[in-house]
């Protein structure tokens, strides 16, 4: 079967504990960090008995064919091995630890029915079916390489850091309601499924996962001896991944926005404007759906399309004086006065297309981007960051209100820190008191309903309570205390 032979590529990528360094596949050998070949008289081999015993097998299969195709020389680092057991195999627990400990909590078995409306579990499983369809697609020409990193991009940035992340609270929803019935089915089948297409690479985390997924060991059968998985077609819609693309490159550009203003994202924002040439980057914005994804993600208020960004962003061009010596000579001056006199047009031509023509001296020349220097300067109350096609721009005044909703917000964050510390499990409700400052109480009682709703709180009182477990902090400069028991 297919997972038999995927397993087989994979194996070239050992090394053995015999050799202090072994051709993965011909014409391949181990380097240290240095890139000189390891070698017993040189005091560089690292053996593989050791690495084996200390990170495990699955480490280090994965590092050598995340790391580049394993027929070529490679430098072997332990730290970079760790840090990429880490993000890819730590994610894999984390997933599967997520999905145990809340399905033990709700008694869900899977019934193996995947249907469901929400807009994020039909993307998530065209994701699915699409990087099986291009794993498949590498593996077939035997490009390994290729075929780790597409799963790990799904793993760490699709299914762990997206989807996973922005279903959280339908799995702490108190009854099983068919929303969050079909996030259990959607997970459990997209966790089974990613563990069979990582099998052939890392063989014993996943062989562990499956066990525990499907019961135990003799009820179940070994991983090893399933299908490989086959992309279902009828799953994947094109335009759905497309526009959520939109929606993570906006996503992304917007946080860095706000690094950029140093506003934390529990502060909300009034608006979000966004400018864009091409369906591909804002396609997005028709769907309320996935708008609302931007929207709490984000943490603004309202989200607008602009067809020009001249109002809001100024951008000027500095010339390369090295650059431009060279090719004008004793006109570099002449012509860095005419760069620094463009329009607001003809900057943004350039930005667009790459060049732009100007007149020095009575001749036309073409400049282009490597030439000169972009500079952009942002409106008072505002700031921007532009990633390719997209530029975001968030309006960041802010009003009392809108302080106050994100000190709620920190509140929230908080008090789930309190329980954690306290020893509480997950789904205990729980009773609060608070003591602090008008401006405390100002937020407690405005978002009362937030935060008790938030923390699974059922009883939320004001004063010094003589219980056990107690903690006091600073919030926006104001000290605040709270005790916590069971409800």
């Amino acid at each position: 079967s297919r997972g038999w032979f995927y397993s087989l590529l994979a194996i070239g990528a050992f090394l053995t504990k015999q050799s202090p360094y072994k051709r993965c596949l011909p014409h391949g050998m181990i380097l240290d960090r240095e890139g000189q070949k390891m070698s017993k008289s040189k005091g560089n081999a690292v053996f593989a008995g050791d690495v084996l015993s200390s990170d495990g097998a699955d480490s280090l299969r994965w590092y050598l064919m995340i790391s580049g195709a394993p027929y070529l020389p490679k430098r072997f680092d332990l730290e970079a091995m760790r840090d990429n057991a880490n993000k890819f195999l730590g994610t894999l627990r984390n997933l599967y630890s997520f999905f145990a400990m809340y399905a033990g909590i709700d008694g869900f078995e899977p019934a193996g029915d995947v249907k469901s409306d929400n807009l994020i579990d039909r993307w998530i499983l065209s994701r699915f079916n699409s990087t099986v369809h291009d794993v498949t697609a590498a593996l077939d020409e035997y490009e390994m390489t290729r075929a780790a990193r597409a799963i790990q991009t799904f793993v760490i940035d699709e299914l762990s850091n997206w989807y996973l992340r922005r279903c959280r609270r339908r799995f702490w929803k108190n009854e099983m309601s068919g929303d969050k019935l079909a996030a259990y089915e959607t997970f459990y089948a997209v966790l089974e499924g990613v563990t069979r297409l990582a099998a052939p690479f890392v063989p014993f985390l996943t062989e562990a996962i499956w066990q525990r997924l499907r019961g135990e060991a003799g009820k179940s059968g070994s991983i090893h001896l399933e299908s490989y998985p086959v992309a279902d077609n009828a799953m994947i819609d094109e335009e759905l991944e497309k526009n959520m693309a939109g929606v993570l490159k906006t996503v992304t550009t917007g946080r860095a926005v706000r690094n950029k203003a140093a506003i934390k994202v529990r502060t909300p924002l009034a608006r979000m404007l966004v400018h864009g040439k091409y369906h591909d980057v804002t396609g997005w914005t028709k769907d309320e759906e996935l708008s609302g994804l931007v929207l709490d993600e984000l943490n603004v208020k309202a989200i607008e399309i602009i067809e020009d960004t001249g109002e809001l962003i100024r951008m000027s061009v500095k010339p390369e004086y090295s650059v431009l010596g060279k090719r004008f000579g004793k006109n570099m001056k002449v012509a860095a006065a005419v760069l620094e006199s463009l329009g607001a047009e003809s900057v943004v031509e350039l930005v667009e297309k790459g060049s732009v023509s100007v007149e020095i001296n009575g001749n036309k020349e073409d400049v282009s981007l490597e030439e000169v220097r972009v500079e952009s300067e942002t409106a008072e109350g505002f700031e921007s960051e532009s990633e390719g096609d997209l530029t975001i721009i968030l309006d960041t005044k802010l009003t009392d209100e809108l302080r106050r909703e994100g000190s709620a917000r920190d509140l929230v964050n908080r008090i789930q820190n309190f329980r954690k510390e306290s020893g509480f499990e997950v789904s205990d409700r729980i009773v609060l008191a608070w003591r602090g400052p008008d401006e405390i109480k100002h937020v407690f009682e405005g978002y009362r309903d937030h935060i008790c709703s938030e923390t699974l709180v059922e009883n939320l009182l004001e004063g010094e309570q003589d219980w056990e477990n107690s903690t006091s902090f600073e919030l926006d400069g104001f000290e605040i205390d709270l005790w916590v028991k069971l409800a």
